[in-house]
């Protein structure tokens, strides 16, 4: 004879042919996604909070979510198109409630698009100055570069080499 709690627990377990976990999976399908945003969209989607952990394992098992590959391609992507540097991206990656392990090993493959994403700003940038810039306007550079997540060590490295 089954207790109350076992018999809550046997309806709490999720099928993979329930229609919101198709939902899901086809939301994983679509582009890579973390943990978070998937428990995020069930969620608002109505699903049951009890389940959403099952969800999230159900879905990792069958290789649709991967936090590592999400971090790869999320630093990979921020880096390449939106010219950010790798304190700004580990940040954001903080906030969507990665592991640091994902983080760290993101930012350390992704150290060419860094490298190439803050050779871009700079060019971009000192295309603007003028020939007699003053100390004020190399210490904006310095500021919009930092803003963009680059340490001031890299960032003072790629000035010395212009």
């Amino acid at each position: 004879m089954c207790t109350f709690v076992e018999s809550l627990i046997s309806l709490m377990k999720i099928s993979k042919s329930d229609p919101l976990y198709l939902k899901m999976e086809r939301y994983c399908h679509f582009q890579e996604r973390c943990r978070s945003e998937v428990l995020l969209r069930w969620k608002a989607e109505g699903g049951e909070p009890e389940v959403a952990e099952e969800v999230v394992k159900l879905l990792e098992e069958s290789g649709v979510l991967d936090e590592q590959r999400f971090a790869l391609a999320f630093a990979r992507g921020k880096a390449r198109i939106n010219g950010w540097g790798p304190y700004k991206v580990s940040y954001l990656l903080q906030q969507k409630r990665v592991e640091r392990e994902c983080i760290d090993r993101a930012i350390s493959e992704n150290a060419e698009a860094f490298d190439s994403a803050l050779n871009s700003a700079l060019e971009k940038k000192l295309r603007t100055f003028r020939q007699s810039a003053g100390p004020a306007e190399w210490s904006g550079l310095r500021r919009y570069l930092a803003q963009k997540g680059f340490d001031r060590e890299r960032i003072e490295e790629a000035l010395k080499r212009r």
